[in-house]
Parts: structure tokens; C-alpha cells; sequence
């Protein structure tokens, strides 16, 4: 009897890689898009959840975390751990060079009662403002007076000016909050979430 079998001809064989490369390519493409999905919840929920522990504090305490400031604070947000690495001039326990955004311990220790579990943000990767040498990553907590030679010591608590900031790519959209500056040029845009506007007289 004949033997009629016979192996894969070459195009069969191209049309197999072809096809997956081509699943490959669609897992990929899926699999980013579910991890940017999860990653931007992780950014509304640690916002949202730092929003609320900020303005639950100030109902118990009377005043803004950190203690009756006598100047403006801004302090990064989450586990310190999410802060450790050197990226440029953005050295550890920094998130933003820009706004002067450092780890404040203090501000962690007066606000440990209210957030619960302090998100970990190491997945929000630095970035650099181009073309400035500025550079930025995670959350912060943004304390400051818009009064012209603001007396932090007497001004009403309900006077100043809090809310809580990330940097994104500019080619992305705020997750949580609005956007504060949109700068394609360099790179990024500021997403605020406003806990209190500022009064400005």
C-alpha cells in the first residue's frame, strides 16, 4: 500500500507563526490594558481614601494634618517604601521635585489612625518633566495658604487651600479628580483632587 502522508509544507508552517504571533500580540495588548485598568483603581481608591482620612481628621481635630502648620506641607502619600529609589534629582523619600514633596513622617504619624491600609504606589513610575529637570511620581498631600503673606498661625482653617496631587503622562486622563496643568511639551499633566479650595483674601 502507498504511504500518502506527508509533512507541512513550509507555507503551512509560516501561517501557523502568523497566526500566533498574531494571538500573542492580542494577549499583550489585553493584558496592559487590565493592568493599567487595576493600577488607576489603586490610584482613586488611595486618593479618595486619603481625601476622607484628611478631612475626618480636621472634623476631629479642628486644623489640617500635620498639627497647626505654620507653613505649607506637602507629603508624600503611601508606604515609604514607595519612595526608596533614585531617579535623577529625585532622590529617595521624595515624589516631587517640582512641589518640594517629600516623605513626612510626621504626617504619616498623625494620619496612621484615620487611612487604615496605606497603599503601596512603587508601580507609579518616576517620571522627568521634560525639558526641565524636574521630576515626579506617586501622591501628595498639598497644604498651602493663597492668602498674600498668609499668617499661617491666625488664618480660619477654612481659608486654606488642600488637596491631593499625582503626576500621569500627558497622553493619559485623571483617574480621580481634574486636571490642574496639561503640559504635552512636557510630558505630563497634574491631576488635583480638591479637598478644600483655597481662598485667596
Amino acid at each position: 500500500m502507498q504511504n500518502t502522508r506527508r509533512g507541512f509544507t513550509l507555507m503551512e508552517i509560516l501561517v501557523v507563526f502568523v497566526i500566533m504571533g498574531i494571538l500573542t500580540t492580542i494577549g499583550v495588548v489585553y493584558y496592559k490594558g487590565a493592568q493599567e485598568r487595576s493600577q488607576n483603581a489603586v490610584i482613586a481608591s488611595a486618593v479618595k481614601s486619603y481625601g476622607n482620612a484628611v478631612t475626618l481628621y480636621r472634623a476631629n481635630k479642628g486644623y489640617w494634618p500635620p498639627a497647626p502648620a505654620s507653613a505649607a506641607v506637602k507629603a508624600c502619600l503611601g508606604v515609604a517604601a514607595s519612595y526608596s529609589s533614585t531617579y535623577g534629582s529625585l532622590t529617595s523619600g521624595k515624589c516631587n521635585t517640582a512641589a518640594a514633596a517629600d516623605v513626612n513622617t510626621t504626617f504619616n504619624s498623625e494620619l496612621a489612625s484615620y487611612i487604615g491600609n496605606v497603599p503601596n504606589l512603587s508601580f507609579m513610575k518616576p517620571m522627568q518633566f521634560t525639558p526641565t529637570a524636574q521630576y515626579g511620581r506617586g501622591i501628595y498631600y498639598s497644604f498651602s495658604c493663597l492668602i498674600s503673606s498668609c499668617d499661617y498661625a491666625n488664618t480660619a482653617v477654612n481659608k486654606f487651600d488642600v488637596r491631593i496631587n499625582y503626576v500621569i503622562p500627558a497622553t493619559k486622563t485623571c483617574t480621580i479628580g481634574e486636571t490642574q496643568t496639561n503640559t504635552p511639551s512636557s510630558g505630563f499633566t497634574t491631576c488635583t483632587y480638591v479637598i478644600q479650595q483655597g481662598a485667596t483674601s
